[in-house]
């Protein structure tokens, strides 16, 4: 469903910031939107810097931590830093780890495996303590929830000092902590992630000198999908400088292509899942090693391994992601997803909720097993807060932590059923739920893009959550779509107004060339290469208009390659409802064979694409069931966009499925 920006907006208000700020009518008014509606906001949200940090010393605990911190290091006492297996943990013990250093104190660190569980684990701690005495630990990305677990230290005789950004829990621990989300913290911006609460401290220890660690906390930002916006904002500006400065840092050279520019699209896609990945295959540690090495060989090592990790976690996540499809596809369709199966492996969860629900825009809990227990990973549509959701259910939980939008839950397996009914009772009562992906769009374009208004908008970046690209539409009936090279997942095409690129889904470039009028979803991409600038547009949704006399004709083909790639739908019905129309004669087949072998090699998405070419001399349904017959027994495919003869292949029509369905039906 595309939801257009709101047509009323202060047109005078939008003309008063273009011409103040000089930018364009376009810009000033997507800012208004945004509801940066002064000049000084504009000036303030274009110029994101340090300046504008808040003092550490905002947290009313501040002051007490450093003081304890000094007292280790003037006491030699023995640290150490506890995090969380994620990339945003891993990014604090970083930070954390060489503030400590340069501030002159050499802390042991550690981060737990997702199969020991997310917070502080009391084993790893008596088998560290065990091998070296530990007099202090300060725990970043984790802490705030666990108060019978720091008693249970604190009687040990060792201190803790929490650093958190979690939900306040009921029960807070009762030793020195800092976490923006405590009600009291005193600080005055709550969105901060668990390297930015790791950050605040090494700034409150060695002052500016932090700074040159703002790379780390701004992956974290983005890889914990921070809201980003105010401070946030401003971290992952100043970590960009780094990223793509003198000063970036060997230790994440191997992660991405580090001959481009270092963006939020870059650290989120590429970066950020590799550090992920580790955690998820169960070595969260040659993640951390990596980042607080200074040996490049050593580095060089570890980010192979990493890098290993994330191409067996794509295939995992991958399996775990079809079975998971394949068990909600008759489920009764509440307000909830909520499925389990012991043998799914928790580290993948995460990912697989994420993906499942942005497909089907509901809120998603996956769970595994693990030790006898389901632990799951929960994900939430935009504007539901999840945390709050499963908080409904806490008397049954296990474990449970997280944010408004992702949260990780522990339950018993007998729980399941009522943890699935209550939950679900909860979101039925207080969120409007709708399977169809909502894209808030700010304007329909009906005249060529404008190159210096895509350039315009390279001055709202960083973008994020909180701060999303604005999208826009455009309509249009048909295009020729090209593989952008052989073997590639991704195409482009043309429109009368800007090119557009899809990414990921050569499925729909049947869609693209069929006669349909259709809404494009697109955000703006500008780019310079060797001195040339130019823009395109990077499509995120195509919705056909239904009521198209051609769209059955599409729905059609598009049902019988479905069927002939996962065979995920009853060939007897689809063959039921059309065979009245179609000619079984084997001189008919031999006909259209003959036709369609004359576009062997030629471009080629659809069979509708040579039937129209064809004077339309063939019924349009039965062209198409007897080209999905000629796929079907392999005389025919597609590849990079063309139609491909396979020149090996000899059966006879009665192999093919789609054919003796027909035949069976017409008698």
């Amino acid at each position: 469903m595309i939801k257009y920006g709101i047509d009323n907006f202060n047109q005078e208000k939008a003309i008063e910031i273009a011409q103040s700020c000089g930018i364009s009518f376009d810009t000033a008014r997507i800012l208004l939107r945004k509801n940066i509606d002064s000049v000084e906001k504009v000036n303030r949200f274009f110029n994101p810097s340090k300046k504008y940090f808040n003092s550490p010393s905002f947290f009313k605990n501040m002051s007490a931590i450093v003081d304890r911190i000094k007292s280790a290091r003037d006491n030699k006492e023995s640290v150490l830093i506890f995090g969380d297996y994620d990339a945003d943990g891993i990014c604090a013990c970083t930070v954390l780890y060489n503030c400590l250093r340069i501030f002159g104190i050499t802390a042991r660190y550690t981060v737990p495996e997702r199969a020991d569980g997310y917070g502080l684990n009391l084993g790893i701690i008596d088998r560290l303590n065990s091998e070296e005495k530990i007099d202090l630990i300060i725990t970043v990305d984790c802490g705030i929830s666990d108060h019978d677990k720091i008693e249970t230290i604190k009687a040990k005789g060792i201190d803790v000092i929490v650093t958190d950004h979690h939900e306040q829990p009921e029960v807070l621990p009762e030793c020195l902590y800092i976490n923006p989300k405590v009600k009291d913290s005193g600080y005055p911006f709550p969105y901060l992630c668990g390297a930015g609460v790791a950050y605040k401290l090494g700034n409150a220890l060695i002052g500016n000198i932090a700074d040159s660690y703002l790379d780390f906390v701004s992956i974290a930002t983005l890889a914990d999908s921070m809201e980003l916006i105010e401070e946030n904002r401003d971290i992952v500006y100043e970590g960009l400088k780094i990223f793509n400065s003198a000063r970036s840092k060997t230790q994440y050279q191997y992660l991405y292509d580090s001959n481009k520019a270092v963006d939020t699209h870059v650290i989120s896609f590429q970066i950020s899942p590799r550090l992920n990945a580790a955690g998820r295959m169960g070595d969260s540690m040659t993640c951390l090693k990596m980042f607080i090495s200074d040996d490049e060989r050593e580095i060089r090592d570890y980010s192979i391994k990493i890098n290993e990790y994330n191409i067996a976690r794509q295939s995992e996540c991958d399996k775990v992601y079809k079975e998971v499809k394949e068990r909600i596809k008759n489920d009764k369709k509440t307000g909830l997803i909520c499925v389990f199966d012991e043998k799914w492996q928790i580290g993948f969860l995460g990912i697989v909720a994420s993906k499942i629900c942005e497909e089907y825009s509901r809120p998603t809990v996956i769970f595994g097993g693990i030790n006898g227990e389901l632990k799951g990973s929960a994900r939430s549509v935009e504007g539901f807060n999840i945390f709050e959701a499963i908080s409904s259910c806490k008397d049954i939980l296990t474990t449970f932590g997280g944010h408004a939008q992702a949260a990780g839950v522990g339950i018993k397996t007998q729980d399941f059923d009522e943890f699935y009914s209550r939950l679900d009772k909860f979101i039925s009562e207080n969120c409007s739920v709708s399977e169809e992906k909502t894209y808030n769009v700010e304007w329909k374009i009906d005249s060529v893009f404008p190159l210096e208004f895509s350039k315009e908008l390279e001055l709202l970046e960083p973008y994020g959550v909180g701060n999303k690209k604005p999208l826009f539409a455009l309509d249009f009936s048909y295009a020729v779509p090209r593989v952008l090279k052989p073997l590639s997942p991704h195409y482009s095409f043309d429109t009368d107004y800007i090119q557009l690129i899809r990414f990921y889904s050569l499925k729909d470039m049947k869609l693209i060339e069929y006669p349909i009028k259709k809404t494009v979803v697109f955000e703006s991409s500008f780019s310079r290469f060797n001195g040339i600038e130019s823009n395109k547009g990077i499509v995120k949704a195509i919705e056909p208009d239904k009521r198209d006399q051609n769209y059955y004709l599409y729905e059609l083909e598009n049902t019988l390659d479905t069927y002939i790639s996962d065979n995920s739908i009853d060939i007897y019905d689809i063959s039921k409802k059309y065979s009245d129309r179609i000619n079984t004669d084997r001189n008919n087949y031999s006909v259209i064979y003959k036709t369609i072998l004359k576009y062997s090699g030629n471009s080629c998405n659809s069979a509708y694409n040579i039937y129209n070419k064809e004077s339309k001399q063939f019924d349009a349904i039965d062209f198409i069931f007897a080209f999905y017959v000629f796929i079907e027994l392999g005389f025919f495919s597609f590849a990079d966009g063309k139609l491909v003869k396979n020149e090996t292949v000899r059966k006879d029509l009665s192999s093919s499925s789609i054919f003796r369905t027909i035949c069976e039906l017409r008698g």
